[in-house]
């Protein structure tokens, strides 16, 4: 084979010594808990990181009747099916044997012609996905077969440089997955300083007030929805409240109309709002900017001496209150809650200052979440712009033959 070819395939790294083939058809009745041959999953197949999460198995004995193929160490394994189609990742030795699924393809390319890291990254490159997407098939399963993956064409270099494309995205890679890695665990920080403080909520020493008596105020904003505009001030829907925040608004009401509409209360930095519909449940605190505030949307407002917001925010979304909501929701295919059913749900109330501690070491923490977050996509953002450079030639400089 020549040691450059603008027009490869799959198909082509394989050669004599190589394998590309999809997985077993492995089905539950084939299946053995104490199995000596663990059987991989599309769930252990992540987006360039060989993820150890299934836990399924068979015995040699039917691996051998069922004529699987066994995974060799720096096989590269490739999901058929979503999330996302295609992606691929590096298979790692373990201590038992293993197989894998039929919706995922074993790749394993000839040592002298590509480097299996290599693939892995082009096989996750953008400009490789969009060609993928041409051939993915079915609507509500979707899925590429592997005689399509074999139709997708890509530029094969030289394999010294597929080395050298793979060493410098390991390392970007390396570098952002490390960053993904302290952002979860400053998330579980934040959690494990919340049991450490106030337990398995309720606990045996709080007090248990009605939501209503543990506020100053609920603000909701019943009504007609209000005129949108193309600009002015940043309308917060149900919608973009998610997961503790609140997403960039992309709807707006005019400046005029923002007292009329805000004419039950206007929120303050530090209230917590709820959405009560569409999503149920949803929770995010306030901070200094404008807002308007729509229908679905209330406001909570702790009383300063009883409950502190930054504490009421991560309670109301803690199992103990969730399942009290849950509980009080009506409505068959969109669940909602309306105010005076959540007025009687109940709060655990421990000791302001112990609640003011919290909030403190809390704030601390997302400020250092802050910045990791920006450290996360900066890393993401280098290694994409390495990727796309990787693969459009252009990460090192080397002399193209002039003809193939």
């Amino acid at each position: 084979m020549t040691d450059y070819c603008e027009n490869s395939t799959l198909r082509d790294v394989v050669g004599e010594s190589g394998l590309l083939v999809d997985g077993d058809w492995v089905e539950s009745k084939d299946q053995d808990p104490n199995g000596d041959v663990r059987l991989i999953q599309l769930a252990d197949v992540g987006d360039g990181i060989y993820l150890h999460r299934s836990a399924r198995f068979l015995t040699s004995e039917k691996a051998k009747q069922l004529r699987c193929s066994y995974l060799h160490d720096g096989d590269v394994l490739i999901a058929r099916m979503p999330d996302p189609i295609g992606r691929a990742c590096i298979f790692e030795e373990e201590s038992l044997l293993c197989v894998t699924v039929v919706d995922v393809c074993i790749l394993r390319p000839n040592k002298k012609i590509a480097d299996s890291r290599w693939l892995m990254h082009l096989i996750n490159a953008p400009e490789f996905r969009r060609k993928l997407d041409r051939y993915v098939l079915g609507t509500t399963r979707q899925r590429i077969s592997r005689r399509n993956l074999e139709k997708i064409e890509f530029h094969l270099p030289p394999l010294a440089e597929q080395e050298r494309i793979a060493e410098v995205l390991d390392k970007a890679d390396a570098l952002r997955q490390k960053r993904r890695l302290a952002l979860q665990k400053l998330d579980t920080l934040l959690q494990s300083v919340f049991l450490e403080m106030f337990g398995d909520l309720p606990g045996q020493t709080f007090d248990l007030l009605p939501l209503e008596e543990c506020l100053d105020a609920i603000i909701d904003y019943r009504g007609k929805s209000p005129t949108k505009t193309d600009a002015g001030i940043p309308l917060v829907t149900a919608r973009v409240i998610k997961s503790g925040r609140i997403l960039e608004p992309n709807e707006f009401i005019a400046e005029a109309d923002f007292e009329a509409w805000m004419r039950r209360g206007l929120p303050e930095a530090g209230d917590v709002v709820f959405t009560t519909e569409a999503p149920l449940g949803e929770v995010a605190q306030l901070d200094n900017r404008k807002v308007a505030l729509a229908q679905r949307v209330l406001v909570l407002r702790g009383k300063k001496d009883l409950i502190e917001n930054t504490f009421l925010m991560t309670v109301m979304i803690s199992d103990f209150v969730k399942n009290q909501i849950a509980k009080r929701a009506t409505g068959s295919t969109v669940k909602g809650i309306r105010q005076k059913e959540l007025r009687k749900i109940l709060l655990p109330v421990p000791p302001i200052g112990l609640q003011d501690t919290y909030s403190q070491v809390k704030a601390r923490i997302l400020m250092q979440r802050l910045r990791l977050a920006d450290a996360v996509v900066s890393a993401e953002k280098l290694f994409s712009s390495i990727q796309t450079r990787a693969f459009k030639g252009g990460l090192f400089e080397i002399q193209r033959p002039r003809e193939f």
